[in-house]
């Protein structure tokens, strides 16, 4: 198979410990309709029968290429070695216990190429066990092209609208340049790794197609890290912004883009408080990690300047006034 090939997709998939889900994945991207594709399975040094299942496919596969990483590292840093050995024109990452439509990679790919798009979006399907209990998010009715600018929009919610988009990285299939070429990169034992990625992918795009339909299967179960709290999962958000932020300052865009930071920002602090809340049911641990978090982001981001971007409203809401 020729890598020359200006249509040739890399699919990165990040794999922990999932020897559940793992055949599930691989099945929905090697039966695409979109055959001109190389298959990066990153073991991140699981010890269940993972790396069992990978050598099967490589066996079987001339497109399906095993990296083995020589400690953990978190599914971040497993995607950045993917990115290193990538070879396609078009970029596009994978949870391994996630799934996509058949003909998810060819509706994105030609999204792009007819609005000759640096990125294209798809709606998402939120998956808990059967198909009855399948739930859209993220959808968009209509194939519609927008800008970088109005894309951290939707992503901040800093305005009131139609459609949003989530800081997820796979449903997304993203062109070679704007990955490689913008030196945008996962930060290796976040967290929060998708919201920074996403974050200066949209920033640094052109244009971006949101395209209709949810073709990408976003596997819920109770266990996983959207479901549980820890401080480790407070530090990381706390980081995760305060490396927007420098970066945003380095790069002499943080006054452009304050109020999508810090819309950003709140929106990822109320999901986190809403995780508290529904993760943690003792009330006196409730009460500790909300006091970690407001310990931790007043020593390491803006918190005068985020309390200045909140309105009265906010926080009569909070405090059910």
């Amino acid at each position: 198979m020729s890598t020359s090939n200006p249509k040739f997709l890399s699919v990165i998939v990040p794999v922990y410990n999932s020897q559940k889900y793992l055949t599930r994945c691989i099945e929905s991207i090697i039966n695409q309709s979109y055959k001109n594709l190389e298959i990066l399975l990153v073991d991140d040094c699981s010890n269940d029968l993972s790396k069992d299942i990978i050598n099967s496919y490589c066996t079987n596969f001339n497109n399906i290429k095993s990296i083995n990483l020589v400690q953990r590292c978190g599914a971040g840093y497993a995607r950045s070695i993917g990115l290193e050995n990538a070879k396609g024109k078009f970029i596009s990452f994978i949870d391994s216990d996630d799934w996509i439509d058949s003909n998810f990679y060819k509706t994105m790919i030609n999204a792009i190429e007819k609005t000759n798009s640096d990125i294209a979006i798809s709606g998402i399907m939120t998956e808990e066990g059967g198909y009855l209990s399948s739930i859209e998010r993220y959808t968009y009715k209509y194939q519609n092209v927008i800008n970088g600018d109005f894309a951290l929009t939707l992503l901040s919610r800093s305005l009131s609208q139609d459609c949003y988009i989530t800081p997820i990285v796979c449903n997304k299939v993203y062109s070679e340049d704007i990955v490689k070429n913008s030196n945008i990169k996962f930060e290796k034992g976040s967290l929060h790794e998708d919201d920074i990625f996403t974050f200066f992918a949209l920033l640094n795009s052109t244009r971006i197609v949101l395209t209709p339909g949810c073709m990408y299967h976003y596997y819920q179960y109770y266990n996983s890290i959207t479901h549980t709290m820890s401080k480790d999962y407070i530090i990381s958000l706390i980081s995760a912004f305060t490396i927007i932020r420098n970066q945003l300052q380095k790069e002499k865009k943080f006054e452009k883009y304050k109020c999508e930071y810090f819309s950003f920002l709140d929106k990822c602090i109320a999901s986190t408080l809403n995780c508290i809340i529904h993760a943690e049911k003792n009330n006196i641990m409730q009460k500790k990690y909300v006091k970690f978090l407001i310990t931790e982001m007043a020593k390491e981001l803006l918190p005068l300047d985020y309390f200045d971007y909140i309105d009265m409203n906010r926080i009569k809401k909070f405090y059910g006034l």
